[in-house]
């Protein structure tokens, strides 16, 4: 059974957070998530994912005014492709449109743009890089 839960930054759910995202998201391009800057994340949403205590995915979203911005979203590759990751989308989403939300944006790397296509997202713009994550990247957006 999973559970979805909010992490409150600082506690020792969120440094598993951290850890599961830098274990799949950062380490296979030879980077370290503790090298950047994850303080403005107080303010943010940050969710985890349960399988019983174990966290095995996890998801970030920023907001400013009624536009929200979907930072990070991550599953453990054991749990892959069984629907959890768009539980978490669906949830985040969920919150910004109570919250007032009106569109969602988010840095999306291009092995990821069939996901968030099938999710309603679309691509604005050309291919770019991240500094912190130097893989292709489209921006995509969604009206809520």
């Amino acid at each position: 059974m999973y559970s979805l839960r909010t992490i409150i930054y600082g506690t020792p759910e969120y440094e598993a957070s951290l850890a599961l995202r830098d274990e799949i998201m950062r380490k296979p391009m030879g980077l370290c998530i503790y090298d950047e800057d994850f303080s403005w994340e107080k303010e943010a949403l940050v969710l985890g994912l349960f399988q019983g205590n174990d966290l095995i995915g996890t998801c970030t979203m920023s907001s400013k005014g009624d536009e929200y911005k979907l930072e990070y979203i991550c599953v453990d590759p054991a749990h892959q492709r069984q629907g959890l990751g768009m539980q978490m989308l669906r949830q985040l989403e969920e919150t910004a449109r109570s919250q007032g939300g009106k569109k969602i944006l988010m840095d999306a790397r291009v092995t990821a743009q069939p996901f968030y296509e099938a999710a309603g997202y679309h691509i604005l713009g050309d291919i770019y890089y991240l500094s912190y994550a130097p893989v292709p990247h489209y921006h995509m957006e969604k009206d809520l």
